[in-house]
């Protein structure tokens, strides 16, 4: 019983490790990338995160720059215009601390602006020690859409 606790264990661990590592390979080849590539690559994965990854995979610059046009060959100008104007913006105003975790940058270049945009940051309440931690949120609603993120 306790050899089979510990293969458990042991498969846990290992399936911990191999999914650390891709994480860490991904981030990797991201940050390698220039900042106009970011942005791409972050409005790529938002839309449609097969040709993301691809694109990410590329070894040059330049392959990219193709990938990237050949992507958008087939699509109207107007919808390459939009998105390279919103996740101008969506890099801009929130990829600067973590844009590979921020969620914030896939709904603003899915969805655009949203209709209200409410910011909730905790308060500090005073003589009261906790021990909760609360971070600040958004909440994003699109009426056009009936969806609130």
């Amino acid at each position: 019983m306790r050899n089979k606790g510990l293969k458990i264990g042991f498969v846990l661990l290992v399936l911990l490790f191999i999914c650390c590592a891709v994480v860490n390979i991904f981030a990797t080849r991201y940050y390698r990338l220039l900042e106009k590539e970011r942005k791409i690559f972050l409005g790529l994965q938002s839309v449609d995160s097969l040709a993301a990854v691809e694109y990410l995979n590329l070894e040059s610059s330049t392959e990219r720059a193709k990938y990237y046009e050949n992507y958008w060959q087939e699509k109207k100008e107007a919808q390459r215009q939009e998105f390279e104007e919103r996740i101008e913006y969506a890099y801009r105003q929130f990829g600067r601390y973590a844009p590979l975790s921020d969620d914030r940058i896939p709904i603003y270049v899915i969805y655009g602006p949203p209709s209200i945009r409410e910011e909730i940051t905790p308060q500090k309440k005073l003589a009261i020690i906790t021990k909760e931690k609360v971070k600040p949120a958004e909440i994003w609603t699109y009426k056009r859409h009936g969806i609130i993120f």
